[in-house]
């Protein structure tokens, strides 16, 4: 075993020792201090959201839906707006309550959000971050929307779910002398004379909505379920009828 003043202390380059040379490394430590900037984005940026016309309109408001309000709705005919036209405003009040929930969930996430860099970065370089991130949240709003609305054509078309308006499935009753028994007839639309029928189990109808003259007791039965329009019909423009509410919507 070396003693110690055996030992090669590097002190005076010109001893060296043949047999081992055991340096005294001195190791320096450095510290780096790393700033990172993390800016919520409320402190420097705003919102501007621009919601469809509709959903400021009166057409969501309580007055004018319940002004539709029929209580013998279905007894006016699978082409007839006042049917469906209840149904029709208070579910687009209902989607335009539903978007407004996501819209001010959506402003919350974004003012929330942090912008986070190590660098300094350009007013280009920024606005592109930032832009990245909106349109991440505003696509995800977009689809909580569309996800809803798919799933209610889906749960209706796959399970054929039967209005209570008469407007894609017609129980009718047919009596006799001898027994009363009960039928269901589809509802549906003929484009022209000697052509195949559209019917409402098995595609989408959607065609204008009318107000008819004549009373619906004294339609023929056979009429019932067509949604052509009545002769002498008034049409209403820029509303529609369908087999459901939600598809004439």
């Amino acid at each position: 075993m070396l003693e110690e003043h055996e030992y090669d202390d590097d002190d005076n380059d010109a001893v060296q020792d043949p047999a081992i040379v055991l340096k005294r490394q001195k190791y320096k430590t450095r510290l780096y201090v790393v700033l990172l900037a993390a800016i919520p984005y409320r402190n420097f940026a705003s919102n501007n959201v621009t919601m469809h016309s509709v959903c400021s309109s009166i057409f969501i408001e309580p007055e004018w839906i319940k002004g539709l309000y029929f209580s013998n709705a279905s007894q006016y005919g699978v082409w007839d707006f006042r049917t469906t036209a209840h149904s029709q405003f208070k579910l687009l009040s209902s989607f335009c309550s539903f978007s407004k929930e996501i819209i001010s969930q959506t402003e919350s996430d974004i003012d929330n959000n942090e912008l986070v860099t190590l660098y300094l970065l350009s007013e280009e370089q920024t606005q592109m971050q930032i832009d990245g991130t909106i349109g991440l949240l505003k696509n995800s709003a977009s689809s909580q929307m569309i996800t809803y609305l798919d799933y209610l054509r889906h749960t209706i078309q796959t399970n054929y779910l039967v209005s209570a308006l008469n407007t894609n499935l017609i129980i009718t009753i047919i009596g006799s002398d001898e027994s009363i028994r009960t039928a269901a007839a589809q509802v549906f639309y003929s484009d022209a004379p000697n052509t195949n029928p559209k019917q409402c189990d098995r595609e989408k109808i959607v065609t204008d909505a009318t107000l008819s003259q004549v009373i619906y007791e004294l339609i023929e039965a056979g009429l019932v379920r067509k949604m052509n329009p009545m002769p002498n019909s008034t049409i209403v423009n820029g509303f529609f009828t369908g087999c459901t509410p939600l598809e004439a919507l």
